[in-house]
């Protein structure tokens, strides 16, 4: 036992990884509570789950980046942070989750990395654009509020800014 150890990077990046997955859990959660009270929405489809995960990931993600820089130890960190996420909640449908994260993840990407001003709305939008897509005509049945859309953007910034925030934490000693 060494007295006065540091933690080695690969412990670090595990507990970046514990700290991304536990931000999701309760992330979504928060997220579904506001979409269900927002919207009075009983229920959603595996679609629209698979949309919030989406979404928060996109966030810690777009966080983690800010923290930790695009790197390949970034890139590595975040790949089992969604491989682990991929496995607890998309049993069974794992490759088709993969698949569908990917096409967001380059929509979502694409934006954020446009420089725009008004770039995380933009990523409200297309969140649910996605997230009613199943109901037709969403587009003209939901009128969505634009206090919603503030609301859902800072919740986007939010959640990066604090996966940003607590990674800073872990890596500083």
């Amino acid at each position: 036992m060494r007295f006065f150890s540091k933690k080695t990077e690969g412990e670090r990046d595990e507990e970046i990884i514990t700290n991304l997955e536990k931000k999701f859990d309760l992330n979504s959660a928060y997220i579904m509570s506001d979409l269900k009270d927002s919207f009075n929405i009983e229920s959603f489809s595996k679609i629209q789950d698979a949309e919030i995960a989406f979404f928060v990931m996109m966030s810690l993600e777009w966080g983690s980046f800010h923290a930790l820089g695009v790197t390949e130890r970034t890139r590595n960190i975040l790949k089992k942070f969604e491989n682990n996420i991929f496995d607890k909640y998309f049993v069974g449908a794992k490759v088709a989750a993969q698949k569908l994260f990917e096409i967001r993840y380059c929509e979502y990407g694409e934006i954020l990395n446009s420089q725009d001003e008004t770039s995380h709305m933009q990523i409200i939008h297309k969140f649910y654009s996605n997230f009613f897509s199943e109901e037709k005509d969403a587009c003209n049945e939901r009128i969505i509020m634009p206090k919603i859309i503030i609301h859902t953007s800072m919740l986007f910034l939010s959640f990066s800014k604090k996966a940003k925030d607590s990674i800073k934490d872990i890596l500083t000693p």
